[in-house]
This record gives C-alpha cells, structure tokens and sequence, in this order.
C-alpha cells in the first residue's frame, strides 16, 4: 500500500508531469516526480503489468535499503554472480571496440541475469544499451548534455576531451583533478554534475571601481553603478546568474538626468522687451519663436514644458536681464535720528558734515585705511536720488537711501564748499595759520594726523592764579589744542610759569603830578568866588592889582598814591604870586551836542530778533526780553546818551549847567517784545519712546498689513522725520514732550517745525532748533526691526511661530512606477516597433509552439505578408508595407520593450476600418477594444476606449490593403490592479501639496517655524505593498490624519482606506505546445493515423488522419471582488479541428490534423 501510494501522489495527476512523455522500457516505466524511472527493480522485467524476476531470484515488494529513484520499487532476492567481462570473453562475448565501461556494466549485470542469451541478443543489448543511455540522456537532459558538444568542439577540445579545463578557458574550480574523464559521462547524474560545476564557476572577474551602469537616471537624480568587469563569463556555457549580481551602490548623475533643452531662437520674429531693464523684480519678457535642437531630459530646465525636439513654439522669454544702473543723486546731505547726529552747523545754520567713531566726532585719521577708520569712523549721508520711469516701467533705480563713506579732509557744506573756521566762530592766530595753512577750515576728519596734535603758539588757558598781590609773582599757564585733536599722540601740554603782579611792595609815595605843587587851604588869590578879594583884578597894562597890594598863595604838593612798607613821603610847601591869568575875562562853561552811547539792559533786558526767528517782522532790530525785565535788579531799557565839553569855564566863567549823560525810554511801544518761543522740558534724545501700542511679536498677516498702512507725513520735512502723525498705522511708538509756559510775542508755538526761509534743503529749512512738535513718531522698533519685505523677513524673532498644518490633493488613481509620479511630460508617446535584420516563416524547428506559418521579423508578425517577405515592413518610418490579403488576416506586433506596456491606441497609415486584440503571453487573445477614430495630420489614430496592458497587439483589416503600424504608449503610468499578470509588487499614490487649499483650511506657516509648508505643488509619491518593498519610501501611515482634498473645495482627513490596493490583476488562460496525443505523449510529433473511430488506419480508404494536440495549462482568473477577470480562453476551442497549421484557426483550435497512409 505504501509503494501504491507513493507512486500516485508523486505521479500525474497530483505530481508534476514528464515531459517528454515516458517510453516502454523492459523493467517498465512510470512518471515519478517528473522523472521517467523503471517500474521494476534490477535483475527483473515488466511481464503483464508484473515484475518477474530472473530465474533463481524471487521478487519482494519491500523497497531495499536506501532505495533511490532509479532503483524502482521492491527488490529480487537471492544470490547473483556477476560475471566478468572475462567471463563473457570465454563465450565468445566481446564488446565493441571503445565500448564505455559504464555501458560494460550494465550488460554484464543483464548477462548475470540471464545466462541463456544468445551471442544476436548479447551484440543487440550492446546496442540498446548504449542507445537507452543517450536516449536517455537526450530526453532527461537535452540541455545539460549540450556542454559536452561545446567541450569537444574546434574552439576548445577539437573533438578530443580536455586533460586542463583550465588550459582553454572552460570554467572550472582550482582543483583540476576533480575534472571527470569522457567515459563517465554517459547518465544525467553525472553530466548534471558537470554542468552545474562549470555553470557555479562561470562568473565575471570584478575589479575594484564602480563604473557600469546597472540602472540609469531616475526621477530623482540617482542611478545604480557596479564594478567594472575585469573578465567577462564565458558566454559559451551557462551562466551563474545569482553570481552575475554584482556589488551596486547608488550615486549622484544629476548631470544626466537633469539636462536643460536647447533651442534656437527666430530672430526676426523677437517682439519688443517688455521692461528697459531688471529692476530688482525680474527682467522683462519679449514674444519670441524658438525651434527645439534637444528635449530637456529629466527635471531639466526648457521654456516650453514637455518641448518636442525640431517643433517650433511661441512663447514669451526673458529679456535686458541686467541690472538698471543707478538713478542719479539730487541730493546728499549728512545723517541724523534719534541717537547720532553727523550734522553740524555754521553761525548762520547751514550745515556741514561730521566724522564720527562711536559718536564721538574725529578730526583726523578717519579717511580710508587710516587708523580711526578701521576702528569705525565714518561719515554718513542721507542720499535721494532722482527716479525715472516710461511706459516700460524704472529706467533707473535708487541706490541706498543711508550710506557709510570715509571722511573727508575738510567740512563741506552740501554745495562742496570748504567750512572755515571763523564761521563757528573759533580764531586761528596768523602765525598759527601760517605753520598749520589747513587749520583756516573746520576738518572734516579725513586729512592724515600729525605724529602729535597741534598745540597754540600762546600758553593761553590759565592752570593756576597769580600768587601775588603786588611786587613779581608766579601763575602757570598751558598752550590749549588747536588741530589734530584725534591724533595718535596728544599729550596734556605741560603747565609754563610765568611772571605776574610786578609792582613793588616797598615804595615812595607817588606826588600827583609828578610833584606838581596844588593849593594850600583857602585860595586867598584875588577873583575867587567866595574868597577874601572877589572883586580885585588884575591891571594887566600896569601890571599890578587894582587894590595896589601884593597878593600871594600858598602851594604844597600832594601824595597821589601813599607811601607803601617802609618808603616815605616828604610833601614840601612854598608861595608864590597869585595869578593873574583867571581873572583876566570870565569865560563859562559850554556842552557839546548829545551823542548815543549805548542801551542799557542788553543782553539782560534788550535782545535782538535773530536766527532762528528769521520769519519774525522785527527780524534784527531789538527787542526786550519780557521774561526778564519783572526779575529784581533788573536794568529798565533805556537808551544812554553822553556830551562832551566843548569849553570849560575859565576867567571866573561859568560852571557848565546839567549832566553830561542824559537815558530816554527804549521800547516802550506795543510789539517790541522779544519772541518768547516755547520751552520744552527735557529734548528729544532725553526722552523714552512709549511703546504702548507695540507688540512683542506679530503674524505674518499683521506684519503685511500694517506696511500697508501710511503714516501723516510732511514731506518738506527732512526725510528722517517726515512723520506728522499716526495716520492709519495701528503699531506705532511715540515720544511727547512737556511744555514749559507758552509762546508769546511772536515765538514759536508749540505742534509744529517752522521753516527758514530763504532755504531750499529740507535740513537747512527745517533745523533742530526750529522743531517744537509736541509728539515724535515711528514704527514699533519690534515691527521695524523686522525689516520687511526684505528677504528673509519672516524668520526673524519677532514673526509669531506657526507650524505648517499642510492640506494635500489626492489623485484617486494609482501608478505602476514612482518615477512617473515625478515626471513632468505624461504625454502619450508615439512608439514605432521595428523589423528585424532577417525574416522567417514559423514552423514546427524555430517555433514548435507556434508552427503556424506566420512571418516574423523583429517586433512584427502577420498572419499572410502579400508579397515576398523582403517587403514585409510595417514600421512607420519604412517604405514598404504590410500587405495584407484580405480580411481574416491580421497583423501583430510586440511592444519595443518586450515586455508588457499600457497602450491608449494604435497609428494607421490607412483609414481603413480595422478590429484590435491583445495578448499579454501571445497565447489567449482578449475580445476587440472598443476604437475612436481621430486623425493627425496624415496618420489616423485609433484610441482605445480604455488603456489597455499588453505586450502583443493584433490588428485585423476590414479589407485588403496596405498599412504601416505604431501604437501610443501612455505615459502617465496610471494602472488599475496588481500582481498577477504585471508582476507588480508595489503601486504608488500620488499625493500633491496645495497652498491654496492650506492657507484656506490648514495652517501656512509663519516665522521661522520648526515645521515649514513645503512648496505649493509638491508631489509625494506615497509606496503600496508589502513593508520589505517599500522599504526606505514613503508609506500611507505618514500621510494619514493629515488634511487632503480631492474637489479642491472640501477638505478632509486622509483615512487608511484612502490607500487601499486595487485588485489582482489575475492571470489569463495560457496553451501549452503540440503533442502527439491526448496523454500529451511526444511534443512537435504527428500521431498514430487513425480512423474516425479511433482505429487504426493503414489504406487509403480508411480515410486516416494524423493530429496534433494542444491543452490549456493555465486556467484565468475569474472576476470577484478582489481579482480582475484574466483573458478567457478561446470559445469552443476543445472542439476546434484545424485542417493544416497554415489555416487562420489553428491556433485558436484543440486539434491540427492531416491526411495519412493514404497512398
């Protein structure tokens, strides 16, 4: 039961089949594991379906110890003698000349057991011995056996067996004595041996350096290397082909598969650029025809998408892609806000420029590479600039609005002109001008240092007092700085002594006069008023007095300055003669005119109307100071007049009446009030900016928002302080000042900057110290600080954090290969299968499976070529045709790949009308596809209604005619099942960003968040299969829970049955080849004739027919829920009979037949 078992279940049906079929044999022979092997085991034959052993042995039916497969099953007990070749020599037995010892063997074995046979039948079992092997050897193993022929071929062993495989190139293991002798290849087992052996060691010697390209360029830039073959495999015998996969790595080819097109440009057909030049937002663009020299390969660059080589566009192309030079500069003044001021100005307000190091002004060493320089100092201007534009947009563009330069030597004002120094009021000696000339002007810090800075001639600042009050003695005096104060070198000017006081302390008295003597007491001289002779005079002709007496006074000198410490004073008196002179004519005392000499209370109470109220009526005339003209002690206005003495009273004249200076009112009328201008407490660099409008931080949104926005502006201001008020800007900082009193008089008020006149530039017209705004505007520091729009604007700290919640479109469609998710032309491809270099007839040698007699060269193959089979070329480029005969005949053609393709229709060169088939094993056909009729240009395209997958493709004329043929390639990968036919293990989704759909129902993302949107038309190409093939991609569980859309309206959450696979793609109904026999006996033979019956026939009028046979070897899938329906096998194809291979139907047919015995 055991043995009955085994050889049914490791038989046909339920084992694999034999094929070829298993022939007679005399210990019979049976289907074992797909191996024909004797029925019976050794020592016995096939008697009647029964194992009989030789005489004196008896047969078990228990299988003998480590039984293998050719031992058949149970075994012939007894005792055997063997006998030699010796033994057979004795009998008159001989072998035939190099007879194979193996085959030896066997006989001897076979003689053993049948010592009665004849010398006829020992010389015929030599035969069938020696024929069983090869015929064996011809049906187990045809394929291995061929390496034999190859071995003793002229190119390695010319007809003799090697001794070196090695020696000739056979491959072989390094232990050359395993090599088998010729003798021993007689049965599979060890021709097997061999073939697997050479097979094993046939492989390629690599070197070390990866340059052979295994897989080119994909979508993403990436292509697969391995080494470099050193030795090739020997394509003469088989080849290892698990060892033929070398070591591969990945690497960069960006240079291949990113390739811009190229193009040539139609010069008479370029419009008119559209901008004069780039303006910072791009270049302009002309119209213009360009004709394609080379398509773009992979994401490279080309103006037209999906470009055709040697097709013509229009389109529109960059064009004056340079730079707008810089507009021209209308005015450059110096910098200014509210923490540095490059700005100075003359007594008279105009303005000039500052060198400045950290705030600090520098006269010298500040221009470019100098010492102060590196450290910082600079010159700084505010520039505008004059702006042009026409109808094509800026002919120019501003430069920087604030720029940096290295200082000049001298201050210039904004004419150019040279500053001197007495305009701010500072005085240079001539003897200092003349050893230092530039010292004549204000430096402007760019001039070269001196080694030391420049010290005054004179020691003119005091360092310590006078010690003396009289006599000589001692103060210290230092020269003081004049130029190059920012020198490398300035030390403090050393204190010089100096002489002081110089009067004596010991000293005489000083006599008045210089000793002059004066009167002594009372003047008793005649003709003095009051005195003892008022009325005496003197006779001038008789030289005497008019009382006759003599008349005399008394004199003394008189100390002007006393005696000091131990000097004297010795004041001597004496008398003389009374005068005559005063009393001679009387002469009074006379006045000049009143002169003005001064107003008293200026620069206290009296003022004068100057700068910077130039706009006042009383502009340069005085005025009194009303503030101060209540304070105590303060001197009342007046204007002081003085007279002199024209004639002073002599003779007894008269005394002069009335005082030499005289004051009158000044100013008293309304309107001579000073202007009072407002005060403020504090300035503006005192004050704080209140930020109570600020923020921290801001979106994005409030950011673009409020730039928007515009503040109230002067523009006469100066630029750096145009803004009058917030106007609509929501976050804005201000400063406000606090009043002190009031304006009066004239002066100016509080809220407003008053201009100058006489001034065109905004700085000169609107200084400082005409500014009495109350409030000071600006831009949160938060937001300026943000500095938008400039790039990178919204990466800074003060942009609010939002993380990107992305919003993604999905395709409801699947595609067969990542790259085609990433590719940018999904343009149907025209494909043009091609002839091959030679023709041939199918029949039962070249294609025992097909022996139809069809024609085939290359990719194309019909059913009937009209003609001779030289002029049999369909390709759309040719000149020939195929001819076809008429209806029923077909033409097919395999797809240039060799491989199974999605097709959205064929290309005719005749509109003719035409049925199409597919085949995707070009042994079942599909129904005819469902056609649309379109023409392009002289080709008349036929698509399907639905793309189909398919490897051959069969096209059936209505009529006779003559056609060339092409098929459309669909290029945009989208296929609808898996596995089964297409092999496809994996299947990819296609999932797009969309910015769009985010900003609407996600999140986009502000500041420099950690999670950024990707950008807007991203694609993602999402892996379907099982985890090992989708390793290292993308997979449905990093997209699911985020937010898609499939309308572009709506938005939802991706689910996991948004990724469900699609259906197997099944399998469809496959025919084997053509046998002798219903059992499938012998393959490519006729079979028995035979009569209608089955009887056989031998004479002509049984009417005999001989036939071959084809079966169904795979079954096709059958539509359900999770498979696709496969290609179904032909209608009635088991009661299908062919008359000859040749007729249209044979291959659709069980049975070819043909007559037979009918001579």
């Amino acid at each position: 039961m055991g043995n009955f078992l085994d050889k049914l279940f490791n038989g046909p049906p339920f084992g694999p089949e034999c094929v070829p079929e298993c022939t007679d044999s005399p210990r019979g022979s049976r289907c074992y594991k797909g191996q024909c092997v004797p029925e019976c085991p050794m020592y016995s034959k096939f008697v009647n379906g029964t194992c009989v052993c030789q005489s004196g042995l008896n047969y078990s039916s228990v299988n003998i110890p480590n039984k293998t497969i050719n031992d058949g099953w149970g075994q012939c007990t007894g005792e055997v003698k063997i006998l030699s070749e010796e033994d057979l020599n004795e009998k008159g037995l001989i072998f035939p000349e190099d007879y194979n010892p193996i085959y030896k063997t066997q006989i001897m074995n076979a003689y053993s057991s049948n010592p009665d046979m004849t010398k006829d039948e020992f010389n015929k079992l030599t035969t069938l011995i020696e024929q069983s092997f090869k015929d064996s050897v011809k049906e187990r193993c045809p394929k291995e056996n061929e390496i034999i022929d190859t071995i003793l071929s002229d190119k390695y062993g010319k007809g003799n067996w090697v001794d070196n495989p090695l020696s000739v190139n056979i491959p072989w293991e390094s232990n050359i004595e395993t090599w088998p002798n010729r003798e021993k290849l007689v049965e599979c087992n060890s021709i097997t041996k061999l073939h697997n052996t050479i097979r094993d060691n046939n492989v390629p010697t690599y070197g070390e350096e990866y340059q052979k390209v295994v897989e080119g360029c994909n979508s993403e830039c990436k292509k697969k290397v391995s080494k470099n073959i050193q030795k090739e495999a020997n394509k003469d015998f088989p080849l290892n082909e698990q060892e033929q996969q070398v070591d591969t790595k990945e690497i960069d080819c960006t240079d291949e598969c990113n390739v811009d097109c190229e193009y040539k440009i139609e010069t008479s057909t370029l419009g008119e650029c559209s901008k004069n030049c780039n303006d910072g937002n791009g270049p302009g663009e002309q119209s213009v025809s360009l004709k394609i020299t080379k398509e773009a390969l992979g994401s490279g660059k080309c103006p037209i998408k999906n470009a055709k080589k040697g097709e013509t566009y229009l389109t529109k192309m960059k064009c004056n892609n340079f730079d707008c030079p810089k507009c021209e500069v209308i005015k450059k003044e110096p910098y200014y806000d509210d923490t540095v001021d490059y700005r100075g100005f003359t007594n008279n307000g105009t303005i000039y420029q500052k060198c400045l190091k950290e705030g600090q002004e520098i006269d010298c060493d500040g221009g470019k590479g100098d010492r102060h320089y590196i450290d910082g100092a600079r010159t700084k201007y505010t520039v505008s600039y004059l702006e042009k534009s026409n109808d094509k947009g800026k002919v120019c563009v501003p430069g920087p609005s604030v720029v940096s330069e290295p200082c000049k030597e001298y201050a210039e004002d904004l004419a150019g002109n040279k500053i001197k120094q007495e305009s701010i009021d500072k005085k240079i000696s001539n003897s200092e001008l003349e050893k230092n000339p530039h010292l004549l002007y204000v430096p402007g810090g760019g001039r070269k240092c001196n080694n030391e800075c420049i010290y005054s001639d004179n020691h003119e600042e005091i360092v310590k007092e006078c010690n003396a009050t009289c006599g000589v003695g001692d103060e210290e005096r230092k020269k003081i700085v004049i130029g190059d104060k920012s020198a490398n070198v300035c030390p403090e000017p050393e204190p010089v002594s100096f002489k002081c006081a110089e009067t004596p302390c010991d000293a005489d008295c000083v006599l008045a006069g210089g000793g002059q003597y004066y009167q002594d007491g009372e003047n008793t001289c005649p003709g003095v008023l009051g005195g003892p002779y008022p009325n005496v005079t003197w006779d001038d002709v008789n030289k005497e007095w008019s009382d006759g007496k003599q008349h005399v006074r008394k004199l003394k000198q008189v100390s002007l300055i006393p005696a000091r410490g131990t000097g004297t004073c010795d004041l001597k008196t004496k008398e003389e003669n009374c005068p005559t002179s005063n009393v001679i004519k009387p002469l009074d005392c006379k006045y000049g005119p009143w002169e003005f000499e001064r107003i008293q209370g200026m620069g206290t109470t009296v003022s004068t109307v100057r700068y910077p109220n130039v706009n006042h009526k009383n502009l340069g005339k005085h005025c009194i100071k009303m503030e101060n003209i209540k304070n105590r002690g303060s001197l009342k206005p007046m204007q002081v007049f003085r007279r002199e003495i024209e004639q002073k009273a002599t003779y007894g004249g008269n005394a002069c009446l009335g005082l030499p200076e005289k004051k009158e009112d000044y100013l008293t009328e309304d309107g001579n009030e000073c202007p009072q201008n407002q005060k403020f407490a504090g300035s503006w660099s005192d004050l704080t900016w209140n930020q109570v409008n600020c923020k921290e931080k801001y979106t994005e949104q409030e950011i673009k928002d409020e730039y928007e926005k515009k503040f109230d502006l002067n523009e006469d201001w100066p630029i750096k302080d145009q803004i009058k008020g917030p106007g609509n800007v929501k976050y804005y900082e201000y400063k406000k000042r606090t009043t002190v009193g009031e304006a009066k008089y004239g002066g100016f008020e509080s809220g407003d900057w008053y201009p100058l006149k006489d001034k065109t530039i905004a700085e000169e017209k609107y200084p400082p110290i005409t500014d009495f705004r109350e409030k000071k505007y600006r831009l949160c520091k938060s937001l300026s600080d943000i500095k938008y729009p400039n790039k990178g604007w919204n990466l800074h700290e003060n942009v609010i954090k939002k993380d990107c919640t992305p919003v993604y479109k999905k395709e409801d469609k699947l595609y067969s290969s990542k790259k085609v998710i990433f590719s940018n032309n999904t343009t149907d491809i025209e494909m043009k299968p091609k002839i091959g270099e030679e023709s041939y007839i199918h029949d039962i040698k070249n294609e025992p499976k097909f022996p139809h007699g069809y024609l085939t060269s290359g990719n194309f193959t019909t059913s009937k070529h009209d003609g001779d089979k030289s002029t049999f070329n369909p390709n759309l480029d040719d000149d020939d045709y195929w001819k076809c005969p008429g209806k029923g005949h077909w033409l097919q053609f395999e797809t240039l790949s060799n491989n199974i393709e999605l097709i959205g229709g064929i290309i005719l060169t005749d509109n003719i009308n035409v049925d199409v088939q597919y085949s995707r094993n070009k042994s079942s056909w599909s129904a005819n596809v469902q056609l649309f009729s379109k023409n392009k240009g002289d080709q008349h395209l036929r698509i399907f209604g639905k793309p189909i997958e398919a490897r051959y493709v069969r096209v059936y004329p209505s009529r006779k005619c003559k056609l060339k043929v092409g098929y459309l390639k669909k290029n945009d990968g989208v296929i609808d099942c898996k596995k089964g036919y297409s092999g496809r293990k994996t299947l990819w989704s296609k999932i797009v960003f969309d910015e769009e759909l985010t900003r609407k129902h996600g999140n986009w993302h502000e500041g420099n968040a950690i999670q950024k949107c990707p950008e807007d038309g991203t694609t993602y190409a999402v892996c379907l299969g099982e985890e090992e093939d989708c390793k290292d991609e993308l997979l449905p569980s990093d997209f699911i829970g985020k937010k898609y859309s499939s309308d572009g309206v709506s938005a939802g959450e991706l689910k996991e049955n948004d990724f469900e696979l699609p259906k197997d793609c099944g399998v469809d109904c496959k025919y084997g080849g053509w046998y002798s026999s219903r059992s499938e006996a012998a393959p490519n033979v006729w079979g028995p004739c035979v009569k209608n019956d089955g009887t056989p026939a031998r004479v002509s009028s049984d009417k005999g027919f001989q036939y071959q046979y084809k079966f169904m070897r795979t079954s096709p899938s059958k539509l359900s829920d999770d498979v696709k329906a496969g290609i179904p096998c032909f209608i009635n194809f088991d009661n299908k009979v062919a008359n000859n291979f040749e007729e249209l139907e044979a291959e659709r047919s069980h049975r070819v037949k043909q007559e037979c015995n009918r001579e």
